[in-house]
């Protein structure tokens, strides 16, 4: 697999995250809003999104005119994490936060070098 096909893979199984999460009945709307808005702007390469609470909030109107709230970011940062949809790092306390989803068939996301060994190594077993 090439660096293109593993991007088109997680761009594809991203969408399947986005779908998943919509359809959960557990979450707010506020919640799906975030989860989506963080998923569409992830860095296919890195897999990974990093934007601040502040700059969401801006970005994501909770009605006309008005934007959502630092703190409703933070609670539906944290009920994406009480549910396992996402994991969120920081290198230091200056940097943005690092949110990472936890992708549907996260077995398949592994890169092709990582996929050879894993299949030698299940060889060597069987």
């Amino acid at each position: 697999m090439t660096k293109k096909d593993d991007k088109a893979q997680f761009l594809s199984m991203r969408d399947e995250w986005i779908d998943e999460v919509n359809q959960n009945e557990r979450l707010s709307h506020a919640t799906t809003r975030v989860a989506t808005f963080i998923a569409l702007r992830m860095n296919a390469t890195k897999q990974s999104s990093n934007w601040p609470v502040s700059k969401i909030a801006k970005m994501i109107p909770s009605k006309p005119g008005r934007r959502m709230s630092n703190s409703t970011i933070a609670k539906a940062i944290a009920e994406l994490m009480a549910e396992n949809l996402i994991t969120v790092t920081r290198a230091n306390r200056r940097a943005n936060q690092v949110y990472s989803i936890h992708l549907p068939h996260a077995e398949l996301r592994a890169s092709s070098r990582s996929a050879k060994i894993a299949s030698l190594r299940r060889a060597k077993i069987e």
